[in-house]
């Protein structure tokens, strides 16, 4: 089942009009994902652009794909990353614990498959990179994770170490014995299935005290997409940050992204469109790492760290791009300097920033790729199914009109369904029986008693239907409260979309 986008309760403007390609949006992107021209015009351009020594890159990502344990088709794909003429299809996610919400495998698996249909249709290799933004700081962002107990309520796991990092990149936390307590919790707590064993093994392989967190989401990752040959880039690798020092060394000397982004910015608030990336006309898009990471200000001719205010010369920055890191709006670039990308596949709010990029490409001499949005799933299971059947309720009703599908529920409920006629008859009682009463004593007088005991039966066998009756509605009301409680849980845990909460354990 398709769900349109505009359709849903979540999502912007912007990434809403980017999906049907409106043109108050289109000049933003460089051309339309789903037409095969805008992908042949992408592939002749790319061929001509210059970018960082391929032998180089290869070596990097080469050492750094072997320590996460390197799958046959990964390999594969290497050899064909070798050739000049192969394009990536590229994606990118902050690296988290046991990969997160369900979005970050959907972005994985629409890379592995747009790469797939590529080098079909162009007739040349294509290969899937996921960029692992391992210097993200955002701690809190990343150490929770997501899943159904066995009583079908959404739970939040929450990994607690004795210390917890202030601003430190994802490449410098370093898991504690915490982690094995929450990998307990998560065996203990969630229910049996035929692959859960499999998974949390693998898990406890990977995630280990004194690992870093980026160390166990690659290999983790790894190990899940072996099959599809994903080729892993840690962006924190000292060695890739060298060849991306001619970005770096632009972006402090020229501020290029900043004035670019500021141009963008004003054209898109006037078409009523909001700016994901916000602008600082004096802060270039880097970050230093000293003591975590922090922003850098322009001072006069220096550029001033902003937490310990020491003074900087672009040059003296540059020297050492180990120390670097580049920000949202700089990442892009950097990847592509790197990497021959001819797409990339973003999510909603993704697509939302990618709309401020397109003539920070330009001033890199660099082109945009094409923005293709990642698949959006929701699962559903047999349980869930039935349920919605017993409500005469769809998945797209769930997703898109909760309220109404909740107010549908809510009259299966409502007790006069039962309580109507039963009072119909009661009332009839009490009205009809003074008549047979009287029949019944100018008939034979001796009747009376039995009559008048069998009325009282009656009343009181009524009342009795009455109490089991509520009994019954009690229990029916609970067990479809409850059948739409688990509905809600399954398909919109937290009010959120499925895949933006729930992790990917079986």
């Amino acid at each position: 089942m398709d769900i349109p986008i505009n359709d849903l309760p979540f999502g912007s403007r912007l990434t809403k009009d980017y999906l049907r390609f409106d043109e108050q949006v289109a000049g933003f992107f460089n051309g339309y994902y789903r037409r095969l021209i805008t992908y042949q015009a992408a592939a002749s351009v790319a061929d001509g652009t210059s970018r960082v020594d391929r032998r180089s890159l290869l070596e990097c990502l080469y050492r750094q794909n072997e320590s996460f344990g390197m799958a046959q088709a990964t390999r594969r794909h290497f050899e064909q990353l070798a050739d000049s003429k192969c394009l990536a299809v590229v994606t990118g996610q902050q690296v988290g614990l046991l990969t997160g919400p369900l979005y970050t495998i959907y972005k994985a698996l629409t890379t592995c498959r747009l790469a797939e249909f590529l080098s079909r249709d162009l007739q040349r290799p294509v290969v899937p990179v996921f960029y692992l933004a391992t210097e993200d700081h955002d701690f809190d962002e990343v150490r929770w994770l997501g899943w159904r107990n066995q009583k079908y309520e959404f739970e939040k796991l929450i990994y607690a170490p004795e210390r917890v990092p202030q601003r430190t990149p994802m490449s410098g936390v370093v898991l504690d014995a915490a982690i094995a307590d929450l990998l307990r919790q998560l065996n203990d707590k969630s229910e049996a299935s035929p692959f859960k064993a499999q998974y949390l093994n693998l898990a406890g392989d990977c995630y280990q005290p004194s690992v870093t967190l980026s160390a166990a989401f690659a290999r983790f990752f790894a190990s899940l997409l072996a099959d599809w040959g994903v080729i892993l880039l840690d962006a924190a690798d000292p060695q890739l940050k060298e060849l991306a020092q001619p970005v770096f060394l632009q972006e402090l000397t020229e501020l290029t992204s900043i004035s670019a982004m500021l141009q963008t910015n004003r054209e898109l608030v006037d078409r009523g469109y909001h700016t994901q990336l916000a602008v600082h006309p004096q802060r270039p898009h880097l970050f230093t790492l000293t003591q975590g990471r922090h922003s850098l200000e322009q001072t006069g001719a220096r550029l001033r760290d902003m937490h310990s205010g020491a003074l900087f010369t672009a040059a003296e920055l540059a020297r050492e791009p180990a120390r670097l890191s580049p920000k949202a709006a700089l990442r892009p670039i950097v990847q592509d300097w790197l990497l021959p990308t001819i797409a990339y596949v973003a999510g909603p709010g993704e697509i939302a920033y990618w709309a401020q990029l397109k003539r920070v490409y330009a001033g890199f001499h660099l082109p945009m790729p094409i923005v293709m949005p990642r698949a959006s799933i929701t699962l559903v299971e047999a349980k869930i199914r039935r349920h919605l059947e017993k409500f005469s309720v769809s998945v797209a009703e769930v997703l898109t009109q909760t309220t109404v599908c909740r107010q549908r529920v809510e009259q299966l409920l409502l007790p006069h369904q039962l309580t109507e006629p039963l009072n119909e008859v009661q009332l009839l009682m009490k009205q009809k029986w003074p008549e047979l009463l009287r029949a019944v004593s100018r008939l034979d007088p001796t009747l009376l008693s039995p009559v008048q005991k069998t009325a009282d039966q009656i009343v009181s066998a009524l009342e009795q239907l009455r109490t089991k009756l509520f009994r019954s509605m009690q229990q029916k009301e609970s067990a479809t409260s409850e059948a739409w409680r688990v509905i809600l849980a399954s398909l919109m845990p937290a009010n959120e979309l499925q895949e933006r909460q729930v992790n990917i354990l079986p």
